[in-house]
């Protein structure tokens, strides 16, 4: 009986141990994809001002052609 309670006890042991590991890499995982989300979303906020300052050269231009 003693030697069933050593075992069982490293067997809890040794799973706590990998849900733990598990644990860690889930949470790089998930701050891995916070900034993918994070550098995605400053790109299109610069590419849609980057657009906006286009647009706002292209009207600027007609307006003076109009002139």
């Amino acid at each position: 009986m003693q030697l069933f309670k050593i075992f069982f006890t490293m067997f809890l042991y040794a799973m706590s141990v990998i849900y733990n590991s598990e644990t860690k890499q889930e949470q790089q995982h998930n701050s891995t994809i916070q900034k993918a989300v994070t550098s995605t979303v400053a790109f299109d906020k610069n590419i849609e001002n980057k657009n906006n300052n286009i647009s706002n050269i292209i009207l600027e231009d007609n307006s003076t052609q109009l002139k």
